[in-house]
């Protein structure tokens, strides 16, 4: 099956690794994503699959994408994922919204 993420050029798969940072100037709203399946064994038992834990807010959404605190869960997700298609996945797949197993905001 071919992948929705773009392959790295390291070859070791499309989340070897920790995870990323987005610094503000990337204009990326996701602040950082954490690749679980990479770190945690059998956090995602499907080779298939991967699992990611998005990190978006702080304290400059609110100036410069204008907060999250009146945002869906579904809103939140779709955000995240507008972020990923443009670091990580391939172009077309940006209809293609992730299975999201929770979203959680801390006040």
């Amino acid at each position: 099956a071919k992948s929705a993420f773009r392959e790295p050029a390291h070859g070791k798969g499309p989340v070897n690794g920790f995870g990323q940072l987005h610094p503000r100037s990337q204009g990326i709203r996701t602040l950082g994503t954490i690749y679980s399946s990479s770190l945690f064994k059998n956090r995602e038992p499907d080779d298939d699959k991967v699992m990611l834990l998005h990190y978006i807010g702080g304290a400059r959404d609110p100036e410069l994408f204008g907060g999250i605190e009146g945002l869906s869960e579904g809103e939140l997700v779709e955000a995240t994922h507008r972020d990923t298609v443009q670091t990580m996945l391939h172009p077309t797949e940006v209809n293609n919204l992730p299975t999201a197993l929770g979203v959680r905001v801390w006040d």
